[in-house]
């Protein structure tokens, strides 16, 4: 009875075992569905955010012609400036202070070039601040269109130079001295990108006018 016995007894018993291990193998295929339901919404967020990207950008050369002198110390916001105006078209060269600022500009009128279109002037920086700057700026400017004819004003060197100031605090203090210095506007820290967009469309399209804080100027000021 027990050499019978002992055959059978074994399938059976190790029949349940592989059986055992099934039910682990039911949670298994039930991790699927728990990951799969993540990646919808990971691709949506992605979509969302490189639509969100596209609106307002500026389209490729849109700028073409503009020349541009951001003077900043900041990297992080100088990233931001190149990401803003990448295949815009336009020149930018960039200072990291207000001393390169005002060489920068020395630079162009010794070899003959034309004058920046824009200047956007953080105001807090090493070696020389922005109001120092756009003074000796301001006084260059005006000691070399002296001994210009008209025609050669009209051409190298307009009165279309435009200098927008950049402040984190830009309260009623620092507009005050904005315009004392010789800016034409101002705008808050950090730069919003379409903000930028929008203010650089208008310089681009004559819209802002030298010594004066035009509407744009204002809202910019005021909205941070």
């Amino acid at each position: 009875g027990a050499a019978a016995g002992d055959p059978s007894p074994p399938p059976h018993s190790e029949v349940p075992p592989p059986a055992l291990p099934l039910p682990p193998a039911a949670p298994a295929a039930a991790l699927p569905p728990a990951v799969s339901p993540a990646v919808p919404p990971a691709a949506s967020a992605v979509k969302k955010s490189a639509s969100s990207k596209v609106v307002g950008k500026l389209r490729d050369n849109e700028l073409e012609g503009l020349n541009l002198l951001v003077v900043e110390d900041n990297h992080f916001q100088l990233r931001i400036v190149r990401a803003t105006l990448q295949n815009s078209g336009l020149t930018l060269d960039v200072a990291l202070h207000g001393q390169e600022a005002v060489d920068a500009v020395k630079k162009r009128i010794e070899g003959g070039q034309k004058l920046y279109d824009l200047i956007l002037m953080d105001s807090m920086m090493p070696v020389m601040d922005g109001a120092t700057a756009t003074r000796e700026i301001r006084a260059i400017e005006a000691a070399h269109r002296e001994g210009m004819s008209a025609e050669e004003r009209a051409e190298r060197c307009p009165m279309t130079m435009i200098i927008i100031g950049l402040s984190a605090e830009a309260g009623p203090d620092y507009v005050a001295e904005s315009k004392e210095v010789g800016m034409d506007g101002t705008m808050g820290k950090p730069c919003r990108p379409e903000q930028m967009r929008e203010m650089l469309k208008e310089v681009h399209a004559g819209k802002w006018k030298r010594g004066s804080f035009n509407s744009s100027s204002k809202k910019a000021n005021l909205h941070y």
